[in-house]
């Protein structure tokens, strides 16, 4: 199994596992922690109706561009 823990991971972990050759991986509790705490500080700056590029704004040429809120969860599918 591949631990994910924001430390170690190779460009040969990862050349591995787009080969197949590794079909476990796991975050450690270290890294889900850190995961959920960025979650929760992208989701405060999102309720506060903060401009982030690609999150509360288009890309490229569109950057410029706000997305509405029942839109946001769209354009990161997208």
């Amino acid at each position: 199994m591949l631990k994910i823990d924001g430390y170690s991971l190779t460009i040969t972990d990862v050349a591995r596992a787009a080969r197949g050759e590794e079909r476990s991986f796991a975050l450690t509790e270290e890294s889900r922690a850190r995961v959920e705490a960025s979650r929760k500080l992208v989701d405060g700056w999102v309720e506060r109706g903060e401009v982030i590029y690609g999150i509360t704004t288009g890309f490229g040429e569109f950057a410029n561009v706000n997305i509405p809120l029942h839109q946001i969860e769209e354009l990161q599918v997208n």
